[in-house]
């Protein structure tokens, strides 16, 4: 799905000349333009932070550096981050927290402050915990190896007499 606003962005022919935009001006529409249907496609493809260099992300910055106020980079920003979000809750619902963590962080660094990934970190990061709570306290009321392996000590008794 393409950004909807990117002709409501794109001037026309008659509108460039009415406005009398600088060839500078024109050329940078056009290269947000491009910018942001190759970002779409990046997305589609499923590069959003991958591979470095020529992913959806990287592409969606390039616009923000030409256009820090541009709309559609910014919503695909977004974009992204609910994807990621996306696939950390389908990790954790795994039980794989590890890699949901992991997964996170990728998100937070495309928006640092989205608050569902940190929120969604948070409840992780508790989770494990738990973990290891219930661990060491089963861990200390279960015998150890070594108390089932050695048996008591029997004393003999010492015949009286």
């Amino acid at each position: 799905q393409r950004p909807r606003l990117i002709t409501a962005i794109r001037p026309s022919e008659e509108a460039r000349q009415n406005l009398d935009l600088p060839d500078l001006q024109v050329q940078r529409v056009s290269e947000v333009d491009n910018l942001l249907m190759e970002a779409q496609q990046k997305f589609d493809l499923q590069q959003l932070t991958q591979p470095a260099g020529d992913n959806a992300w990287e592409t969606y910055q390039k616009v923000l550096q030409l256009d820090p106020i541009n709309q559609p980079a910014k919503e695909g920003l977004q974009r992204i981050v609910e994807r990621i979000e996306s696939k950390a809750r389908d990790k954790r619902q795994n039980g794989n927290f590890p890699a949901s963590l992991s997964i996170i962080e990728e998100g937070l660094r495309v928006l640092p402050n989205y608050s569902d990934l940190l929120t969604l970190k948070e409840e992780i990061n508790r989770q494990i915990e738990a973990q290891r709570s219930a661990q060491q306290v089963e861990g200390q009321s279960a015998p150890t190896d070594d108390e089932e392996a050695t048996p008591e000590p029997k004393t003999k008794k010492e015949p009286s007499g």
